[in-house]
C-alpha cells in the first residue's frame, strides 16, 4: 500500500505552456522629405559659422544694393 506522500511524488507533472505574447511591431517610420523652407529653418535655428556666414553675406549685399 502506498502512502499519500509517495503518490504525490509519483504524480505526473503537467507542463503548462504560457501564452505567447505577441510583440506589437512598431510601424516603420518613413522620413518624409523636408521642404526647402523646413531645411532652411532647421539650419537657421541650429546656427553654425558656415550657414550664418551666408546669411551675413546676404544681409551685407542687401544693404549695399538698397543704399
Amino acid at each position: 500500500m502506498t502512502t499519500d506522500s509517495a503518490m504525490a511524488d509519483e504524480a505526473p507533472v503537467e507542463e503548462v505552456q504560457e501564452p505567447v505574447k505577441e510583440v506589437a511591431q512598431e510601424p516603420e517610420v518613413v522620413k518624409a522629405e523636408q521642404s526647402f523652407h523646413q531645411v532652411l529653418k532647421t539650419k537657421f535655428i541650429g546656427g553654425g559659422p558656415e550657414f550664418m556666414g551666408i546669411v551675413l553675406l546676404c544681409l551685407i549685399l542687401g544693404l549695399a544694393i538698397r543704399y
